[in-house]
């Protein structure tokens, strides 16, 4: 509700988010503040899920497998690396 909310803010030249912890929050969180401030870098929200949220919290896991932990850490690092130039 909040990024759609943010959205309809359609001719907006600067857009900025104040946040203190949008990423230990949820995936959910961290998608709209950074969709907000650069729509459509990330995907869509169901993309990001998907791409990003579900396969880092696999790897969280205290059970994961070495694999995945080491699939969420390639892709922790991707998603730096896509958000580091902002």
């Amino acid at each position: 509700k909040t990024s759609q909310a943010a959205h309809s803010f359609k001719h907006v030249r600067r857009r900025f988010a104040l946040t203190g912890t949008a990423l230990q929050n949820s995936f959910d969180d961290f998608f709209s503040v950074i969709d907000w401030t650069n729509p459509g870098l990330l995907g869509s929200a169901k993309d990001f899920r998907n791409d990003y949220a579900k396969p880092i919290m696999l790897g969280q896991r205290f059970e994961a497998s070495t694999k995945d932990i080491r699939a969420a850490r390639q892709l922790v690092r991707k998603l730096q690396a896509t958000i580091r130039p902002m």
